[in-house]
């Protein structure tokens, strides 16, 4: 009788754990959906004001925001050609700014650079928080209204005065 029982333990035991394995195998072979890739973001060409979770200022915003208040113009409007997308941007912008305010005067060139930025299609990153995160025209950045623009018009309110 003893025998017998431990037969039957033995023989449930043994299938137990095939079944065991058997979902393993399954949960290997069944299809699992993975998140999407993560773009990877030149920090250096990114606009935005409140990125990510952290909620800072990327670094061309933080670099501006530094220029702008050491009242250094000139360096603003040498980036109107600058190679970097987001220099070009906020240089474009603050010029406008600087030039409505009657704080620089602008050369009939540096007029035409703008018209030529405003009507560029170079594409930028450009961040709002953790989940809006765009590549954008300058075109689009310097003629439509969208969150970036509204932004750019509220920091420069702030700095410029």
């Amino acid at each position: 009788m003893k025998k017998q029982v431990l037969f039957y333990l033995l023989i449930f035991v043994l299938f137990s754990c095939k079944n065991e394995h058997k979902e393993e195998v399954l949960q290997k072979n069944q299809v699992i959906k993975l998140p999407p890739r993560q773009i990877k973001i030149d920090k250096n060409n990114l606009i935005g004001f409140a990125c990510f979770y952290s909620g800072k200022k990327s670094e061309p915003v933080e670099k501006f925001t530094e220029i702008l208040l050491k009242k250094d113009y000139s360096n603003i409007i040498k980036n109107l050609k600058a190679k970097n997308i987001a220099d070009k941007y906020l240089a474009t912008a603050i010029c406008e700014k600087l030039s409505q305010k009657k704080l620089i005067n602008l050369t009939e060139e540096e007029l035409n650079q703008i018209k030529m930025n405003k009507n560029s299609s170079e594409k930028v990153s450009t961040c709002a928080g953790c989940t809006n995160n765009k590549t954008m025209t300058l075109k689009e950045l310097l003629l439509e209204k969208n969150y970036i623009s509204e932004e750019t018009e509220e920091w420069l309110n702030k700095i410029i005065k």
